[in-house]
């Protein structure tokens, strides 16, 4: 993307917002935000949410980094969902039923695609800590202990390219 994505106006506010917005509404716990690129215009962006902000001095270094700052701030609860910021039709009711999911691991599954958010209990952070990128290693690791939720397609949207951009803004234009 040209531009950050993640302040790219959708429906009238930061694509960023969409995501704390809805983990707010879901009301399962802390809602923290792991800040990478911009991070001081991201954190003006959230000033008034009820969120903790971290921020990542290493986020270039992949994805992993954020889960490393993720899991040394909440070292004490008991599983961690990780969503992506840049996914802005998931919904609240989705974080609640990944809330509830008891085993080990736990992802969303949108017809063919498994695809955040995602669920960790407490005894696999050590090896979150240890992640460059994603977590489709330790997915493919403990595949036996993952347990996959049914989503509704329509929540399945990462803001990775411009077309991905315009198909988001024709979605919030069509309801």
């Amino acid at each position: 993307m040209p531009e950050h994505k993640l302040l790219l106006p959708l429906d009238g506010k930061p694509v960023l917002l969409h995501a704390v917005e809805t983990a707010v509404q879901a009301g399962i716990g802390k809602v923290v935000v792991v800040l990478g690129r911009e991070a001081s215009t991201l954190r003006s962006v959230l000033k008034h949410q009820p969120c903790m902000l971290i921020e990542n001095p290493d986020f270039k270094t992949g994805m992993g980094s954020s889960f490393r700052m993720a899991v040394d701030h909440l070292q004490d609860c008991s599983s961690l969902i990780f969503m992506l910021a840049d996914m802005p039709f998931v919904s609240p009711e989705t974080l609640q039923l990944l809330s509830e999911v008891d085993a080990p691991m736990a992802s969303c599954w949108y017809g063919e695609v498994q695809a955040p958010p995602v669920k960790f209990q407490q005894h696999l952070f050590p090896e979150l800590r240890n992640l460059q990128e994603g977590a489709k290693p330790l997915f493919q690791k403990h595949r036996a202990q993952v347990k996959l939720l049914q989503r509704p397609e329509r929540e399945l949207l990462d803001l990775d390219t411009p077309e991905d951009y315009q198909r988001a803004i024709s979605r919030f234009s069509v309801r």
